[in-house]
């Protein structure tokens, strides 16, 4: 009975010990981006709106280029037609090249619709 209890305060101790040097190591390596900071605007025309013209706003997720026909993203779940459920697969792009073909394609899509105000999101400026 003694060795039961040691070893339940053993792992005891050792979980509270984990936790504290988790805390301590989250505290030491803790950074925040500092307020306050100067943002260089570029490209702002000085145009104002008009209120009595329509405009046109596109959102797109550009999916860092990953999502193609053939992708699936791993955290993706539900079901099929057929009821069937699924799963995705994958955690990143399934190639350079699909990456930037399906960077193309999106941008190609963007052009086409030249929207006056576009929201993306999931952009990424490095394919290497």
């Amino acid at each position: 009975m003694k060795k039961i209890v040691k070893g339940v305060g053993a792992v005891i101790a050792g979980l509270i010990a984990l936790i504290i040097g988790y805390g301590i190591f989250m505290q030491v390596n803790y950074y925040r981006i500092a307020d306050f900071q100067s943002v260089e605007t570029v490209n702002n025309p000085p145009a104002r709106l008009d209120v009595d013209q329509e405009y046109t706003l596109m959102t797109y997720n550009l999916g860092f280029g990953a999502y193609s026909d053939d992708y699936s993203f791993f955290m993706d779940t539900g079901k099929m037609k057929d009821g069937k459920a699924t799963r995705g697969k994958h955690g990143r792009a399934l190639s350079k090249e699909a990456v930037i073909a399906n960077t193309q394609g999106s941008l190609a899509l963007i052009q086409q619709s030249s929207p006056d105000f576009i929201f993306l999101q999931e952009v990424d400026v490095n394919f290497t």
